[in-house]
This record gives structure tokens, sequence and C-alpha cells, in this order.
């Protein structure tokens, strides 16, 4: 998906130099945060789409932005990103191979964006610091992927939904039903089973 980012401004380069402050040492974070552009854009809207390379990493000012991908004629839903939250497709990324992902906007969105050709600039100039932020993030992201296969293969869908509701509360405010099914690996209906069997204190039996 492209969008015509606006010129630099102070507010682009200042959320991405929190958002990067702890990953980063200050000459290539400042380099890199004053490449930011913001970028406006709307309820679903495609930032990747499967079978493409992706070319950026974009940090949420505002709105909301799921991670899915499709089987079956349906869509499974990998993780959601809200506020103050960096995502993109990092293996492709940084691999260069095609995106296995979507990355859609479930709300109208403002997006701070670094581009490949960004990151390539400061790298010329700053080669070590580089190397250590995107080995920070590769490690951030193998240790929360790691987690999410365990949980999946490991709790119970009770532990899987009480564990949701109590690190991501927000999400059940922002999300329809249907999405934080998707994202559990229920179907609507068995989320709302589950729901009204704990809203009954039934226990839960696997």
């Amino acid at each position: 998906m492209s969008r015509a980012p606006t010129p630099a401004d102070g507010l682009a380069a200042r959320v991405m130099r929190e958002a990067l402050a702890s990953r980063m040492a200050p000459p290539s974070l400042e380099a890199l945060a004053l490449r930011a552009r913001r970028l406006e854009i709307p309820r679903d809207a495609q930032l990747l789409r499967a079978g493409e390379v992706c070319q950026s990493v974009w940090l949420l000012m505002h709105g909301a932005v799921r991670m899915c991908w499709y089987r079956d004629g349906r869509e499974h839903i990998g993780d959601f990103h809200l506020e103050h939250e960096l995502f993109s497709d990092y293996s492709s990324f940084v691999t260069t191979a095609p995106s296995r992902l979507h990355l859609i906007t479930t709300e109208p969105s403002t997006v701070c964006v670094l581009t490949r050709a960004d990151f390539a600039a400061v790298e010329q100039s700053h080669p070590l610091e580089m190397n250590t932020a995107l080995r920070h993030v590769a490690e951030g992201l193998t240790v929360t992927f790691a987690n999410r296969i365990w949980s999946t293969l490991m709790d119970s869908p009770t532990e899987r939904y009480l564990a949701l509701r109590q690190e991501r509360p927000a999400w059940f405010e922002r999300f329809p039903q249907y999405m934080i099914a998707s994202y559990l690996g229920l179907t609507p209906e068995g989320l709302s089973k589950l729901r009204k069997r704990l809203d009954g204190a039934i226990p839960d039996v696997r």
C-alpha cells in the first residue's frame, strides 16, 4: 500500500525517537528518527499484502492494525497493534522474502514510517549501532513468537482467554468479538460459550 508522506516534522521524529530509544545509541537514533514520516491511513487499508516484500517499519501514533492471513476462506489473526507500538513483518523486511502476512488497519490510523532505504542510509554511517539495534529487535520478536506458540500448544482456551484479559484488556474495548476469537484460535460461537461458562463459574474441562 502506498500513501504520500508528509514532509519531515518534529512530531514524527519525536515519537520515533522515543520508540527506538531503548534499542539504539544516540547518534544512529537521531539520524534514523529524523527520517520518520507520518501517514494518515483509512480503516481497512492494507499496509502490507501477502506476497509482497515488506519495505517498512511502522509506529502507530493513533489507531489499530491487525496482522492476519487467510486460509480456507477465513481470516486468521496473529496479532494486534495499538498506539505507541512498532510493527512490521520483520522476517520479510530483513530477508527480502515475500511476506506471508497481511497488515490491515482496523481503525483509521496515523502511523510514522521508516523504509528500508532509511535504514540502509543510516547503516552506512552507523553500521555497528544499526546491527546491534536490529539484533535486539529480532531477539524480542523471537521471544514473543515463542511465547505465543507455547501458549497455543500448552494452554487451554480458558487459560488463553484469561491471560489475554489480564495482559491486553484494551483489546476487548477496541476489537469486535469475532476478531478476539480468531486471535485465540476459537470460533465466535466458541468464545461466546467460553465467556458464558466463566460468567457462570463453571470449571474448565480440557
